[in-house]
Order: C-alpha cells, then sequence, then structure tokens
C-alpha cells in the first residue's frame, strides 16, 4: 500500500524542527522532546522553570506552492509528496505541530505533542487543538480516496472530548478513516489516544467534494 511514514518525515521535513529543539534545549534529543516541548521541563525544580524563556520561532513556505499540485495529482500522491519532502509542511501544520505520520488509501494519521502553548486558561490542552488534531486526520482521509481535478471541504465536525489532554498525556495520535464516499459528499471518523493509548476524543465529519 503506498503511504509515507514518519521516518520519511524526519529525513525530509523534521530536521529544521529538531535543530530547533536542541538549540533552545541544548542537549535535549528528540526522545527529550516530549517533556521539553513549549519550554517547559516537566521533571524541572521551580528554579530552573523560572529561568525558561517561554518564546517560539518558526517559518513556513508560501501556501502557493500547493495549488497547482493540488489540481495534478490524486489525493494519496499528494499526500505522499509532502510525506516525502517534495512539497513542503503546510503552514498549519508548522504553526500547530499537527503533524502527519502515515497515510494510505482511505485513512490517515497524524500527531501532535501536547506544549505548554497548547494550553488553555485551565491547564490543558486546549480543545480547539484536538479538534484541529482530528479535522487534519479527518480531512487526509477523505483526500487520500479523491483522483487529480477533485477538492474537498468540510461541511461540519463533531467532536467529543472524553478526558483531558496535558503534558504528561506523552504523544497524542489521531487515525481518521473514510466510512462513506459519495460522488458529492464523504464521511470520516477519527479517535485520539494519548501515550498510554487512552481514548482522549473521537470525531466525524462530513466534506463535501467537487471538481477544481
Amino acid at each position: 500500500m503506498a503511504g509515507f511514514s514518519w521516518a520519511d518525515l524526519l529525513r525530509n521535513g523534521l530536521e529544521k524542527h529538531i535543530a530547533h529543539l536542541e538549540r533552545h534545549y541544548g542537549a535535549a534529543t528528540a526522545a527529550d522532546a516530549p517533556v521539553r516541548a513549549g519550554g517547559v521541563d516537566a521533571r524541572s525544580p521551580a528554579t530552573e522553570e523560572a529561568s525558561m524563556n517561554r518564546t517560539r520561532t518558526y517559518s513556513w513556505e508560501d501556501p502557493k506552492v500547493f495549488a497547482d499540485p493540488a489540481r495534478q495529482l490524486s489525493g494519496l500522491e499528494f499526500l505522499n509528496q509532502i510525506g516525502s519532502g517534495e512539497l513542503p509542511m503546510v503552514p498549519a501544520g508548522v504553526t500547530t505541530e499537527i503533524l502527519p505520520v502515515a497515510v494510505g488509501d482511505g485513512w490517515a494519521e497524524f500527531r501532535m505533542q501536547p506544549a505548554e502553548w497548547h494550553y488553555n486558561p485551565i491547564g490543558s490542552v486546549h480543545g480547539g487543538m484536538l479538534a484541529g488534531l482530528a479535522d487534519s486526520a479527518l480531512g487526509c482521509a477523505v483526500h487520500s480516496k479523491l483522483p487529480a481535478g477533485t477538492g474537498y471541504t468540510s461541511l461540519d465536525l463533531t467532536i467529543k472530548f472524553t478526558r483531558p489532554a496535558n503534558l504528561d498525556s506523552g504523544v497524542l495520535r489521531c487515525r481518521g478513516e473514510v466510512v462513506t464516499m459519495g460522488r458529492r459528499t464523504a464521511t470520516a471518523e477519527a479517535r485520539i489516544v494519548d501515550g498510554r493509548g487512552k481514548v482522549v476524543a473521537h470525531a466525524i465529519a462530513t466534506c463535501l467534494l467537487f471538481p477544481l
């Protein structure tokens, strides 16, 4: 089955992200990043936490680079080119660090490492960030089924939150799968699970299909 893997992204898209973490956190490795993301090490004493500089700097590519490939390629080909590095990471993904893990025919998986800058005022990951994670997996699952020259947009998204997510949750993963494909609409469903496999949220979406 055609698809891309997290290893592809590490080779082709995330080197800059890893370098960014290393610049900010010194000897921190990719394995350390989950507890250090957002400028806070959950295991640090208060004195070390107080010295952290809570800032983010990132860059993104001109979104116009996606226009022609989106029209000319099938959905699966388009998504694979992002995974292989032939196309850059999308601006929304760079901004939120909601990143693709793998994609196949009718399914897509994304991940997000909770960080302080994902938080709401009550100490957990903002529901909008979780909705964005679900929407990414749901939309790309539908996109993976589309032929060249066909586009889509979300008509609705319904999400149910079942438990809070925070820095201790580990990497959040969301797998979206197509449920139905019609001529004008498609539906998909998804689950977000934490690092322990506990369901954080589940969602369904309807997408409108149209010619480009």
